[in-house]
């Protein structure tokens, strides 16, 4: 695929019809770590997922013929209300997967900037989360900056618009 990969993709928010999708990605994502699949993988995941689809916003990019070759999810956390003041949301980015042949393409920031677009219009006060070396420059220049050794922080007013 390579450079020309984020024109041939489009990147859609997760559906209940996607469940298996992302399934499927997650079990690729592992695979590429050592991990061995298990039975029944596919059903669990996707019925987690689907039971707690509302707190665990994705979204998926896709090539053209439909294939799925990267996801990005995030965990809404919404707190309770302290007196005086009304609690807002912030987000958690859990999951950042881009399949091999879709890396260094710009499929990755093309998810994650539509996940900070979504946090952005609900007024999400700030997105979290814990990088590898790896996505640490992708991250890095999608506006987020370290808080600690690998916990990376972004208020979405903060934010750097997209290059």
């Amino acid at each position: 695929m390579g450079a020309d990969q984020r024109q041939l993709t489009q990147v859609t928010p997760a559906e209940c019809s996607d469940a298996f999708a992302l399934a499927a990605l997650e079990i690729q994502r592992h695979r590429e770590h050592g991990c061995v699949g298990e039975p029944g993988f596919l059903d669990r995941y996707a019925d987690a997922w689907l039971a707690e689809r509302e707190r665990r916003p994705s979204w998926l990019a896709k090539t053209l013929d439909g294939r799925p070759v990267s996801a990005v999810m995030l965990h809404l956390v919404s707190p309770l209300p302290k007196p005086g003041r009304v609690g807002r949301p912030w987000a958690h980015l859990t999951t950042l997967y881009v399949s091999r042949d879709a890396r260094r393409s710009g499929v990755g920031e093309s998810l994650v900037h539509a996940a900070l677009d979504w946090c952005s219009d609900r007024h999400v006060l700030w997105i979290q989360l814990s990088s590898n070396v790896t996505a640490a420059g992708l991250y890095r220049r999608a506006g987020f900056r370290p808080v600690g050794d690998r916990l990376l922080y972004l208020a979405p007013h903060e934010r750097l618009t997209p290059p």
